[in-house]
């Protein structure tokens, strides 16, 4: 009987710490020195994972992504997007942090829930796009026709 791989790893593919891994390489945002450091990597073992092909080729998309027309505001907004998910698990710690003032905890959280956006004042605000309306030209001796509605 054939037992089961325990990890993702076993199965020899990617996980989600390699895609963050593959656009932090693409994008450079920090020397592949203190990737190793962060992602707790030798040298060897990102040779090897450079080697597999599906982790390649997620570096050849993301550096695809990157280097194309993307424009200034899109590229801070990607590389703010990686350091957010990188600074996730540190403001779990304050939050969870005994030492930590309650001020601190909750703003902490508050954080976090934005990033999650369970705490999103911003979509009970405005036009949310959710109208529509439609005007059909008939010529000139015919009134336009109008639908005006709601999406679903």
């Amino acid at each position: 009987m054939t037992t089961l791989p325990q990890t993702v790893s076993e199965f020899n593919a990617v996980s989600d710490v390699d895609s963050r891994l593959a656009i932090e390489l693409a994008v450079q945002i920090r020397p592949v020195a203190e990737l190793l450091v962060h992602y707790n990597l030798t040298r060897s073992q990102l040779v090897s994972k450079l080697r597999e092909s599906m982790f390649r080729d997620m570096v050849k998309q993301a550096k695809t992504l990157w280097h194309s027309d993307l424009s200034i505001k899109e590229r801070i907004r990607l590389k703010s997007q990686v350091l957010v998910e990188d600074s996730l698990l540190s403001i779990f710690q304050i939050v969870h942090n005994d030492n930590n003032a309650i001020p601190a905890k909750l703003d902490a959280f508050k954080q976090l829930s934005r990033v999650a956006e369970v705490d999103a004042p911003e979509r009970g605000k405005g036009d949310t796009g959710s109208r529509f309306t439609v005007q059909i030209n008939l010529g000139d001796t015919v009134p336009p026709v109008i639908i005006d509605g709601d999406s679903l």
